[in-house]
């Protein structure tokens, strides 16, 4: 498709029967908003295998009617193309722990408060980073000043917390 549309992106999805749809968080907004419930019915989406997100946090409501609607097809990654680390989660996991992007799948998932000291589990407002094998050079092309590097890690900006069971919830995002 040349642009998003709400009506043709169901009805691809429809027509090519189960092939992986990458989804952002702000078209699950604009489906839901603008398609009534009888329209997004009229779709038969029972052969669509998986749905995957990231990019930007999906609120939770949006998340739970997507859910609802979709089945649980919804696969959600947290990462940076400066490969620093990832999240992972699935459908079933979200639904018991709302508002998570994952657990650390590749990488050590740090927060830390703004001298770069760990923050504990639960302690929100923390910046997020990541230690990697390649961490002390990674820098992101446009935003170079945004992504510190203290002791071998690399942040990407963005603020949150890990619970006591290793899963990262995003709070906010730090301006570059």
């Amino acid at each position: 498709m040349e642009k998003f549309d709400e009506r043709n992106t169901l009805t691809q999805s429809d027509t090519y029967r189960g092939h992986p749809q990458p989804v952002g968080a702000d078209v699950f907004v604009r489906m839901l908003k603008k398609l009534s419930d009888d329209e997004r019915a009229a779709y038969d989406l029972s052969t669509l295998e998986i749905a995957i997100h990231a990019a930007a946090p999906c609120p939770v409501p949006v998340k739970h009617q997507m859910i609802e609607w979709w089945g649980p097809v919804l696969y959600e990654y947290y990462a940076g193309t400066e490969g620093i680390g990832s999240t992972f989660i699935d459908s079933e996991e979200w639904l018991t722990k709302p508002g998570s992007v994952g657990q650390c799948q590749r990488g050590v998932l740090h927060i830390v408060d703004p001298e770069g000291n760990d923050l504990p589990a639960g302690r929100p407002a923390g910046s997020t980073s990541a230690a990697t094998p390649n961490s002390s050079t990674t820098r992101h092309r446009r935003r170079p000043r945004s992504h510190a590097s203290t002791a071998g890690r690399v942040t990407l900006g963005d603020v949150g917390y890990v619970d006591e069971d290793g899963y990262l919830f995003l709070t906010d995002g730090r301006p570059s």
